[in-house]
């Protein structure tokens, strides 16, 4: 199954830093540690809790 945009987007981050082979364990084991989906959004939404409407 593909991957989630937002999951994208980190994997990338963390092949950029850690280069391929290392930055793709330490990917896996953070998705792992997490318990994160990396087929679906990123969790914790897009608003941040100041914008949010209080009604």
């Amino acid at each position: 199954m593909p991957k989630h945009p937002d999951f994208i987007k980190i994997h990338a981050r963390f092949i950029k830093q850690y280069g391929k082979e290392k930055g793709n364990d330490l990917y896996f084991a953070w998705l792992k540690k997490k318990g994160y989906d990396d087929t679906k959004p990123f969790p914790g939404g897009k608003e941040k809790k100041e914008f949010r409407c209080s009604v």
